[in-house]
């Protein structure tokens, strides 16, 4: 019998939003638009879609429940958690561990061992994963690390996907989505940064990647508007050309621009 709450990575119990938030993840991880083997993912989406079904639908979860129980019952289940615990001093062991707490609604416990682990600067999560589960896993702790409002540490987990992801596709198309996360952030103060001069570099380092042009002109006008604010107007006036460049169509920004132009008081535009 197929343990759908193993495929799907989620503990017997569990809620129908947590089946629908693990299958959200695990579809993303091997969509086979993603997959270096595309037949190999096919068959593991469809085993994943296959365990969706049965468990989101009250009904097939009761029967397949009456069945699955019987079964625990009769077999000693290994505690993969616990055995990973207890390996406290292998960084592997740790690494795999953020990872399975990241995939079993542990997310509070992968972030607590993931500041622990990192803070003692001598733990690299990138060398014990491979490359494809770095990225992945990276991802959902970069968006836990959003929930909980820790922007900063969430924007640099971003920043460091996007650079491995245009020096060498991974997400593709998924890519968006990390770009999008990374525009947010920029749009918004951020906080203990009253002088927004952390939300600076993340708007320049944001405008080096393949954003869309009206991203990237929008995120160029911010600053413009940043350093104008700050006092300093000849860089708030490059970049607010540098916004129109990109994007003329921009609402606000022709206004804008052709106050500079006509040498008006640009320091409220």
């Amino acid at each position: 019998m197929r343990n759908y709450y193993s495929i799907l990575c989620v503990d017997y119990g569990c809620t129908e939003n947590d089946i629908r938030k693990a299958f959200r993840k695990h579809a993303k991880r091997i969509h086979p638009d993603v997959s270096k083997n595309e037949v190999f993912a096919n068959k593991k989406f469809i085993l994943l879609k296959e365990a969706y079904e049965i468990l989101i639908n009250p009904e097939t979860r009761k029967q397949y429940d009456l069945i699955f129980r019987s079964i625990l019952e009769k077999v000693d289940q290994f505690d993969y958690r616990k055995f990973l615990k207890n390996r406290k001093n292998n960084p592997e062991s740790i690494s795999k561990l953020i990872c399975y707490d990241l995939l079993h609604c542990r997310e509070a416990d992968a972030l607590e061992l993931y500041d622990k682990m990192t803070e003692q600067g001598i733990f690299n999560f990138k060398e014990h994963v491979d490359r494809e589960d770095f990225m992945d896993f990276s991802f959902l702790l970069a968006e836990e690390y959003l929930k909980a409002n820790c922007i900063v540490k969430g924007y640099y987990i971003l920043k460091g996907l996007a650079e491995l992801e245009e020096e060498k596709p991974y997400f593709k198309h998924f890519y968006v989505e990390v770009l999008d996360k990374l525009y947010s952030i920029c749009k918004n103060n951020i906080p203990e940064d009253d002088l927004n001069l952390i939300r600076l570099r993340f708007l320049y380092e944001v405008t080096q990647f393949d954003l869309e042009k009206k991203e990237k002109a929008h995120l160029y006008k911010l600053m413009s508007e940043i350093y104008n604010k700050n006092g300093d107007f000849d860089t708030a006036v490059k970049y607010l050309y540098k916004a129109y460049e990109v994007y003329p169509k921009l609402p606000g920004l022709k206004e804008a621009v052709e106050a500079v132009a006509n040498f008006s008081d640009y320091s409220t535009y």
